[in-house]
């Protein structure tokens, strides 16, 4: 089972749509209906931590679960679930200096998991508000993703099957699909 926290997302049930036609057993919770011990008592085979309005300290239990779940199990967040998990591991997300476009394309290293199915290059329809900081990264983070204007939008940590995108998966169009189908394939190795 995977499980998806809603951080107040309004684009939560479009997510939860996309995604669970290709994961299928997916459960959605908001970020305050539970404890981090009443998450991993569940023992989810993997964690989405979703975007949402705010900042990370109004993200409920999403900064404590990450601190107690078992280290084998995979963590992606997305937007501010991305920014979660981008403090935890010791970086930090600024605002991205929007540029204004919302087409845009992004340099994906392949060889991080999440996205070993997709092309070196691919286009993304998003406004991009944060990004992580290329000052404030940490030993424990890898860059995974930039754009054309130089935002770092992806990473994942180096020590954990732990990653961190931007946008939703969504806005890549089908070829966002594969990022969910990596992160799947993750599951169990």
């Amino acid at each position: 089972m995977i499980l998806l926290i809603d951080n107040y997302d309004p684009a939560m049930r479009e997510f939860y749509k996309y995604a669970s036609d290709i994961c299928g057993d997916i459960n959605v919770i908001r970020n305050d209906e539970m404890s981090a011990d009443d998450i991993c008592a569940l023992s989810p085979d993997a964690v989405i931590i979703g975007s949402g309005c705010g900042n990370v300290s109004d993200t409920g239990i999403c900064i404590s679960i990450i601190d107690i779940l078992p280290e084998k199990t995979p963590v992606l967040g997305i937007g501010l679930g991305a920014e979660i998990i981008a403090n935890y591991l010791g970086a930090s997300f600024v605002n991205s200096g929007n540029t204004g476009k919302n087409v845009f394309n992004t340099g994906l290293d392949r060889s991080c998991s999440i996205f070993k199915n997709m092309p070196e290059f691919a286009e993304c329809r998003a406004d991009i508000l944060k990004s992580l900081s290329s000052f404030c990264l940490s030993e424990n983070v890898l860059v995974t993703a930039r754009d054309e204007y130089g935002r770092n939008i992806a990473f994942c940590s180096r020590n954990r099957n732990m990653f961190g995108i931007c946008p939703y998966p969504i806005f890549f169009g089908d070829e966002g699909k594969n990022i969910i189908r990596s992160f799947v394939s993750i599951i169990g190795e």
